[in-house]
């Protein structure tokens, strides 16, 4: 795992939220795929030395199961807290029917490039309210020095990318692959 080389030495010092994908899943549905599960039992036996101090997850199925993984390995008992700020259907898309249209309509790249230039988007909040509300639920949600895990999905973690780091429909997206994602350091 690369990103614990980005963790800082000392995680007691820091209040550090971890935003990551959930383990990879069966197609087109949302449960884990076999490999997804033992990615988050392999990926719980890593975090086991960590300072976590609480998981949120969105509440799908497969941010669900990754989190419950993720204890099952470490044999910790830590509160896992369901919540629909981090949901694919939550802040960014307030409408998912409209906002498949409204992808498929525009196409990838028109979508993104009116997506982050902060239009309002059929089926979307615009792009820096969105940004906004869910890097202040993080950052409020990461309470006590060590870290507090974000288990959410690709899309979610691509925007919360784009908005932290003020880059602009020009900057290329981040690509999210399971079980990876961002650290914020909300000292």
């Amino acid at each position: 795992m690369k990103v614990l080389d980005r963790l800082p030495d000392d995680l007691l010092s820091h209040k550090i939220a971890w935003v990551i994908r959930h383990a990879d899943r069966m197609d087109n549905l949302d449960q884990l795929s076999g490999q997804g599960r033992e990615n988050a039992l392999s990926f719980g036996q890593k975090l086991k030395q960590l300072p976590l101090r609480a998981i949120y997850t969105s509440p799908t199925e497969r941010c669900v199961q990754t989190a419950k993984l993720f204890l099952e390995s470490m044999g910790k008992d830590i509160p896992i807290i369901l919540d629909n700020t981090i949901a694919e259907e939550g802040i960014y898309v307030t409408d998912m029917q409209k906002a498949l249209e409204t992808y498929h309509t525009l196409g990838k790249e028109e979508f993104f490039r009116r997506l982050l230039t902060d239009e309002k988007l059929d089926g979307y909040n615009k792009f820096s309210f969105a940004g906004k509300i869910i890097s202040q639920f993080i950052r409020a949600n990461t309470l006590e020095p060590g870290i507090t895990l974000f288990i959410t999905h690709n899309f979610i973690i691509r925007m919360l990318n784009h908005y932290l780091r003020q880059l602009s429909h020009k900057d290329k997206l981040l690509k999210v692959y399971p079980l990876e994602g961002i650290i914020i350091d909300v000292n």
